[in-house]
């Protein structure tokens, strides 16, 4: 248990430390504990990362197609999976470039003190990744665990998101086919304006006759003259 004197002098020592003052100061201290920012809710990027971001859920929305408030958030929910799974990926190439940049300047800076010319070459850029996963697995561990439950999420939001629009589409009405719609519409067409009467034997009847017609069936041509009226050949 402290003492008095212990008690007093912490009291003291609190009131010369008022932490960050200035804006620019408050803003630095309040990321103290940010580390990878893939299990945060806070995200922190650049002008230009906040426009990539949002152009890559604007395209993966077109292509996946929500409809509704659910599907949506399905959707941005695989979107930011997805976006964390390339933070991933970007902050191991990251670890890995920088610190064979590292490397390369301390053999550098020693090689100046010793006025020795540097023999780093390619050989040593080539390794240096190997170097630094062995100085710190643990790190790299730790990624590869955030990729899998990234990934994990994004498959299970996405199989969610398939079983609500194969729901959705059952419950709705059902139309025929886009080909079959286009036929029967190209055949209403091409049958001319009927009195009511339906075709018989190949045989279209009609009551506008506008001069000589020749019908075809099996049989020598009949040249019929406007206005006379038309019987089968079989009747």
């Amino acid at each position: 248990m402290a003492t008095s004197k212990q008690t007093d002098a912490n009291r003291r020592n609190a009131q010369k430390s008022t932490g960050p003052r200035t804006a620019a100061g408050k803003r630095t201290s309040s990321l103290n504990a940010y580390k990878h920012g893939l299990t945060g809710q806070l995200v922190t990027m650049t002008a230009a990362e906040a426009e990539a971001r949002d152009r890559f859920v604007t395209a993966l929305s077109e292509d996946l197609k929500p409809v509704g408030a659910m599907e949506e958030t399905l959707v941005y929910s695989i979107a930011d999976s997805h976006w964390r799974i390339r933070r991933a990926v970007a902050i191991e190439d990251n670890i890995f470039a920088a610190e064979a940049w590292h490397e390369e300047n301390r053999a550098a800076e020693k090689a100046a003190e010793q006025n020795e010319e540097c023999d780093y070459d390619d050989v040593d850029r080539a390794l240096a990744p190997m170097r630094s996963f062995i100085s710190d697995p643990k790190r790299f561990h730790l990624l590869t665990i955030y990729e899998m439950r990234l990934h994990r999420k994004a498959q299970a939001d996405l199989k969610q998101l398939r079983e609500l629009q194969a729901a959705r589409r059952a419950s709705e009405p059902h139309a025929p086919p886009a080909p079959q719609r286009a036929k029967a519409a190209a055949t209403a067409a091409q049958l001319p304006e009927s009195t009511g009467f339906a075709p018989h034997n190949g045989f279209v009847f009609s009551d506008r006759l506008s001069g000589p017609v020749v019908i075809h069936q099996t049989h020598p041509a009949v040249e019929i003259s406007a206005g006379a009226a038309v019987h089968s050949p079989l009747g």
